[in-house]
């Protein structure tokens, strides 16, 4: 019984203790290795809703580029929910894109998990996740690992200034066999609402 109690006053207590925030953000990377121009830019917009034990983030980029020689747009939806242990962070998502060029259309659906830790350093915080991505329908069965670190301090009571970087390791299929590639993001933005 006091278990039961417990976990009904939590249910009811964390949408009062929510918060809701969104994200604007740009990126460039290189994901050549993937057949991209070498220099590429992006622009996000999401949402998170977070409460004292766990983030729920959904986002989309639009990213215009050249993929094999060819103006190309990609576009793609994350989401993802984490668990708050303490400091730590263990959690799920999934991922949808769609790319499209001068000659040709395609898109995947991919899975993830990660784990990680949100640390205080200085005025903001330092989150570390390590990802792994997993193809559910994707041509190219593309999987591998992400390592990624963002640093977040707050700009006033409502809004916050975030930049970070993530690295990816991919094995991608291809029609002559598994090869392995390298990109890397990096990534400045904004958070607007909730309390910082």
């Amino acid at each position: 019984e006091p278990l039961r109690l417990l976990l009904a006053l939590l249910l009811i207590a964390l949408p009062a203790t929510a918060q809701v925030r969104g994200v604007a953000s740009v990126e460039y990377g290189d994901y050549s290795q993937l057949g991209y121009s070498s220099s590429l830019y992006g622009a996000g917009l999401g949402l998170e809703w977070r409460t004292p034990v766990s983030e729920v983030s959904v986002d989309g980029t639009w990213t215009p580029s050249m993929k094999n020689g060819e103006t190309a747009t990609s576009i793609g939806v994350h989401g993802q929910a984490l668990a708050r242990l303490g400091a730590f962070l263990v959690g799920a998502g999934a991922s949808t894109s769609w790319l499209t060029t001068e000659g040709y259309a395609k898109s995947g659906t991919r899975w993830t998990a990660s784990v990680g830790a949100d640390l205080g350093v200085g005025p903001g915080t330092l989150r570390l996740l390590g990802t792994y991505t997993g193809p559910v329908s994707d041509e190219n069965r593309l999987r591998g690992e992400t390592a990624a670190w963002r640093y977040e301090a707050p700009l006033s009571a409502h809004t916050s200034l975030r930049g970070g970087m993530n690295v990816s390791w991919w094995t991608v299929t291809e029609p002559w066999g598994e090869t392995d590639r390298v990109t890397w993001v990096s990534t400045v933005g904004v958070t607007f609402g909730g309390v910082q």
